[in-house]
């Protein structure tokens, strides 16, 4: 048995090296949205960030961009989080294709601090940590949707979800009060501000909890969480829903499944 866990670990550790090494390369190839804006118009989500990050160092986040689109309000209908991340390495830069190169890198740096921490709470090796981190960062849907598509906020929301599902495990035969309703709702606060569906997918996860714990006082501090999650967000929901009739959100067909309840979508 010990023989089979060995070649194991090492067929294990084999692939993970060549997907960390192609990753690595992917990386590399990244850089040059700090050379060249990345303008190309078919499936491509660079500019779009990076115009918001734009956006948010000239108008502010309540300020209104007079010279797009007729004139809009950007993020009273999406999140700033990721915008808000990375707006002090462009004020240092004056760069947004760097800008947005850091905070990428900073995005995979905690995502494997999240598998570091999975690690202790679920007691795996140092070779099952190097994988989780290769096989989900290295796959070709992550290289394709996160880094070719330049889906930014969404690498940042799943870092932080790595983090937030490895507090789910560790509290999950533990009390959550205090410190369990701090930790994850400041982390699902974090994530709601960086991307609204993550969001909101990931909080099936923590439903999955609720079902989960058969104390009624433990089904109270999720609650609670819950509670103070909601306060901790409400400077974007509340001005959020308020505007949503009057936008072309709702034509969003992702948010329709997720967020707008009518019969056709329920």
């Amino acid at each position: 048995m010990k023989s089979l866990s060995s070649k194991f670990d090492t067929c294990l550790l084999v692939s993970s090296i060549i997907l960390f090494i192609y990753l690595t390369f992917r990386l590399f190839n990244q850089f040059s949205i700090v050379e060249q804006f990345p303008i190309d118009n078919i499936a491509n989500d660079h500019s779009a960030h990076m115009s918001k990050l734009f956006i948010l160092d000239q108008y502010g986040l309540r300020g209104f961009v007079p010279n797009w689109y007729g004139g809009f309000a950007p993020f009273k209908v999406y999140p700033p989080g990721w915008q808000i991340v990375a707006l002090p390495f462009y004020k240092l830069t004056n760069n947004v294709g760097f800008a947005t190169y850091i905070v990428m890198l900073i995005s995979i740096i905690l995502m494997f601090c999240g598998f570091y921490l999975l690690s202790k709470v679920e007691r795996f090796n140092g070779i099952k940590l190097f994988a989780f981190f290769s096989f989900f960062l290295g796959n070709a849907l992550s290289i394709g949707f996160l880094f070719r598509l330049g889906k930014y906020p969404e690498l940042l929301g799943w870092s932080l979800f790595v983090i937030f599902f490895s507090l789910i495990l560790y509290y999950k035969n533990k009390s959550l009060f205090p410190n369990g309703i701090l930790l994850i709702g400041l982390i699902m606060s974090l994530i709601f501000y960086i991307h609204l569906l993550v969001f909101i997918l990931f909080s099936i996860l923590f439903l999955c909890l609720f079902l989960y714990k058969n104390s009624t006082k433990e089904r109270i501090n999720i609650l609670l969480t819950i509670l103070f999650i909601a306060i901790l967000t409400s400077v974007f929901w509340i001005p959020f829903l308020k505007v949503l009739p009057q936008t072309a959100v709702s034509d969003f067909y992702p948010l329709q499944k997720l967020l707008i309840f009518n019969k056709d979508t329920f």
